[in-house]
């Protein structure tokens, strides 16, 4: 192996590390603009890194059908009201 290939090699895990770190922000939208760009561009040229967005994908909108609505209960409701913060 050349020096270039193991450097394509690494540049391609950290790639890989960087996409599948960031699947979930990707999924519901909470990376910037640029961000997510390179996300997708990189899911578009990785299989196994589309392949595992397609199961996060896939879990996602399994638990969005199990819990359309979450409501707290009027217990938690009470006891974050009751919550003070402090900043400092």
């Amino acid at each position: 192996m050349t020096d270039q290939e193991w450097d394509d090699d690494v540049s391609a895990l950290a790639a890989c590390a960087f996409a599948i770190d960031h699947v979930q922000a990707f999924l519901h939208g909470e990376e910037t603009d640029d961000t997510a760009d390179e996300i997708r561009h990189h899911l578009m040229i990785c299989e196994q890194c589309f392949e595992q967005y397609s199961v996060e994908t896939l879990i996602s909108a399994m638990l969005c059908r199990c819990f359309e609505h979450p409501v707290a209960s009027s217990n938690l409701r009470e006891r974050i009201a009751c919550l003070h913060v402090t900043l400092g």
